[in-house]
């Protein structure tokens, strides 16, 4: 699904304010299988976000090049590069999982099975 889906073109989100962009990743993220991912994460374009939290709100962080919290994110681990482990777990399919695209990166969130 999100293959099909064009790369939103950051610039249009400069002059949207701080609601409006997070209403525009809002209706941006969706359900994503791990064959759709597969070949993003190949290509190093995958993020993770950890459960704990909003990916919307990483999105809007993201786009908004808010290093202080980005930076902050990576150094708790809660934000980074999929790596391979969690790669291969997620392949299993087990695990629902929640993306939305922030160009060139698929921010990537495995959701808890209530």
């Amino acid at each position: 699904m999100l293959n099909d889906m064009p790369p939103e073109d950051l610039s249009t989100t400069v002059d949207l304010t701080p609601d409006e962009r997070w209403s525009l990743f809002a209706g941006q993220t969706a359900r994503i299988e791990w064959s759709e991912l597969a070949p993003l994460f190949a290509r190093g374009q995958v993020v993770v976000v950890d459960a704990s939290l909003d990916l919307v709100d990483v999105a809007v962080a993201v786009v908004d090049d808010n290093k202080p919290l980005v930076e902050q994110w990576m150094q708790q681990k809660l934000f980074g590069l999929l790596d391979t482990k969690t790669a291969s777990f997620w392949a299993e399919g087990h695990t629902p999982i929640w993306a939305v695209v922030v160009q060139p990166w698929v921010l990537a969130q495995a959701r808890q099975i209530p």
